[in-house]
C-alpha cells in the first residue's frame, strides 16, 4: 500500500486533518471485535478479492457468506477509512491517493460497493467477527493491473487478525497448496460486549492446526496403541479436499487431509463414502499414506432405479401434462419386466470401475438417506394401493406366505391391497376430476338462440308495471319521447330511421 510517512503530514489541509482525528477517536472509542485477513504468499502473482462462506454443501442448513474485499458506498459514514487499518495506521489509510490503480490497491467501481483487488501483504477492511465458528475462506486472482483479467492462484498462503478495539488480539496464517481456499476458526461466540472471552484465543485458529491438535490428542490416549478394526466395515466422510473453490470445497491442504484420517483410523473407521479423489488418484495417496488405512471399504451411489420415475421440471418443480411414458414410476408394471437385467447393465460399470481402485468393499446405494421405489411414482408411496400392477403383486406376496382372504376378516381379494394409499386415487385420477371441476365451473359463453325466454311478467317486473300485461302495454307509463327502440346493427344499415318511426306512431 502506498503510505504516506508521518513527514508528509504539514503537507495536508488542516481540515482535513481535524477530519482524521475524528476517525482516529472513533477507532479508539469502539468496543467490538473485528476480522481482516490478507493473502502473504500467493503463485502466480496476482491480486485477490477475499470471501468466506458458511454452511450448506454438505454441512447443513442455508449457505451464506460475504466478502472481506466488498467496501459499500456508504455516504452517510465518508469519514470511516475502508482499507481495515488499525487504529495506529488510520491516518495512513485516510492520506492514501485516491488513484484506484495506484500502488496495492486496485479498486473496482460497483454500483452499490467498490471492489479491492488486495496485493500481496496487504490488509483487508475489517469485518465484525459475528457469531459464527468455522468460515471457509477464498480468493479470486486478478492481472496486476487489470481487474477484468483472471488470474488462476496455484499457492496461497492466508494470514489472520482478530482486532479488540482495533488493537491486535490474535493473529494466524493458514496454508493453501494447490489453490485458494482455506477453513478457520473465528469462534465469535467466545465474544461478549465487544470483548474476547477466555478460551478465544485457544480456539482462534486455521484448520491445519485444529486437525493436527485433534489427531495427537487421540494418539495420545492410552488405549490408541492398541488393535484397531479391520475386518468389521466402519464408515464415515472424509470430504472437503479440492485445489479450488467449490460445492463441498474446504481446503486444498493434504496434510489436514492425513490428519482427519489419521483421528478417523483411531475411532476405528476403516473406510469412506463418495471417493475422496485423493483417495481415487494414485499419486496423491502416496503424498498423503494415511489415508491408506481408509481403504478397506467404501459406499458410493449406482445410477437410481431400474425404471424412470415420474416426470417433473426442474425448475418448477411441477409435473408436466399427462399422458407420460408408459410404467413411468411404477416398479412393477410390465413394460419394466426387463428390470433385473437392466440394474445388471447399470451396476457392471461400477464394478469394472472399482477394479482399479484401492477399496477392497464397495457397497453401492441406489438412493441416498432413506428412500423407496415408489417414491419416484406420482402419488409417492400412496401408489401402493392405488396401482392395480402393485396391488395384484402385493397380493402375489400375501399367496406367498400362505395367506388367504379369511386371515383379513374378508370373503375374497377384491378389498385386499397395500395400506399404503389404500383410501387414496392415483394422480391420472385426480388430474381427471380436476379437469372435470374446471370445465363444469367455468362461465358458460351465451350463443345466440340458446338464450332463456323472457316472460310477459317479467318484462312488466322490468319496466316497474304491475301485473303481466300485453306486449304493447309494455310502454305505459313512458311518454313518446322515453319509448327505447332497441336496433339490430342490420336494421340500422337497412334504414333504421324508416322503423324507428313506425315504432314510435
Amino acid at each position: 500500500m502506498n503510505t504516506v510517512s508521518i513527514r508528509s503530514v504539514r503537507q495536508v489541509s488542516p481540515l482535513f486533518l481535524a477530519a482524521a482525528i475524528v476517525v482516529l477517536s472513533f477507532l479508539q472509542a469502539r468496543a467490538e471485535v473485528t476480522v481482516r485477513a490478507r493473502v502473504v504468499e500467493i503463485e502466480p502473482e496476482a491480486r485477490v478479492r477475499i470471501f468466506w462462506t458458511w454452511g450448506g454443501q454438505g454441512l447443513g442448513g442455508t449457505p451464506f457468506g460475504g466478502e472481506w474485499t466488498e467496501v459499500p458506498l456508504d455516504t452517510a459514514k465518508p469519514l470511516m477509512p475502508s482499507t481495515g487499518m488499525t487504529s495506529s495506521d488510520a491516518l495512513d489509510a485516510l492520506l492514501m491517493p485516491d488513484d484506484k490503480s495506484a500502488g496495492d490497491v486496485l479498486i473496482e467501481n460497483g454500483k452499490a460497493s467498490d471492489y479491492h483487488w488486495l496485493a500481496k501483504g496487504v490488509w483487508s477492511p475489517e469485518l465484525p467477527i459475528g457469531n459464527l465458528y468455522y468460515r471457509t475462506v477464498y480468493a479470486r486472482g486478478c492481472a496486476p493491473g487489470d481487474a477484468g483479467k483472471a488470474v488462476a492462484i496455484k499457492h496461497a498462503v492466508f494470514e489472520f487478525e482478530v482486532l479488540q478495539d482495533g488493537e491486535s488480539v490474535a493473529k494466524f496464517t493458514e496454508e493453501s497448496p494447490s489453490g485458494a481456499v482455506c477453513t478457520v476458526v473465528l469462534p465469535g461466540r467466545m465474544v461478549k460486549d465487544g470483548k474476547v472471552m477466555p478460551g478465544f484465543l485457544e480456539h482462534a485458529r486455521g484448520l491445519y492446526e485444529l486437525s493436527r491438535w485433534r489427531m495427537e490428542w487421540m494418539e495420545s490416549l492410552p488405549w490408541a496403541g492398541k488393535k484397531l478394526p479391520r475386518r468389521y466395515e466402519i464408515i464415515s466422510n472424509l470430504s472437503g479436499y479440492g485445489t479450488d473453490h467449490g460445492y463441498g470445497v474446504r481446503t486444498s491442504s493434504l496434510k489436514v487431509m492425513s490428519h482427519e484420517a489419521r483421528t478417523m483410523r483411531q475411532m476405528g473407521i476403516n473406510g469412506v463414502r463418495h471417493n475422496p479423489r485423493f483417495l481415487m488418484d494414485a499419486e496423491l495417496r502416496e503424498r498423503c499414506p494415511a489415508i491408506k488405512d481408509l481403504t478397506y471399504f467404501t459406499m458410493s451411489r449406482t445410477g437410481g432405479y431400474p425404471f424412470p420415475g415420474a416426470p417433473r421440471a426442474d425448475s418448477t418443480g411441477k409435473r408436466p401434462p399427462l399422458p407420460w411414458g408408459e410404467g413411468v414410476g411404477c416398479p412393477w408394471h410390465p413394460a419394466h419386466s426387463n428390470r433385473v437385467e437392466q440394474a445388471r447393465k447399470e451396476v457392471e460399470p461400477k464394478i469394472a470401475e472399482y477394479q482399479g481402485t484401492p477399496f477392497v468393499s464397495s457397497w453401492e446405494l441406489t438412493v441416498d438417506e432413506i428412500g423407496s421405489a415408489f417414491d419416484g411414482t406420482a402419488e409417492g408411496k400412496a401408489h401402493q394401493g392405488t396401482c392395480q400392477h402393485c396391488t395384484a403383486k402385493f397380493r402375489e406376496y400375501l399367496k406367498d406366505k400362505g395367506l388367504i382372504p379369511r386371515d383379513f376378516d374378508v370373503a375374497d381379494w377384491e378389498p385386499i391391497r397395500s395400506t399404503f394409499g389404500y383410501f387414496e386415487k392415483s394422480y391420472e385420477q385426480r388430474m381427471k376430476e380436476e379437469a372435470e371441476g374446471r370445465e363444469r365451473d367455468r362461465p358458460k359463453l351465451m350463443v345466440p338462440g340458446e338464450m332463456p325466454g323472457v316472460s310477459e311478467a317479467q318484462t312488466a317486473g322490468l319496466l316497474g308495471v304491475e301485473g303481466a300485461y300485453p306486449a304493447e302495454k309494455a310502454n305505459a307509463g313512458m311518454s313518446r319521447d322515453e319509448t327505447v327502440v332497441d336496433l339490430s346493427d342490420a336494421d340500422v344499415e337497412a334504414g333504421g330511421s324508416a322503423e324507428a318511426a313506425k315504432a314510435l306512431a
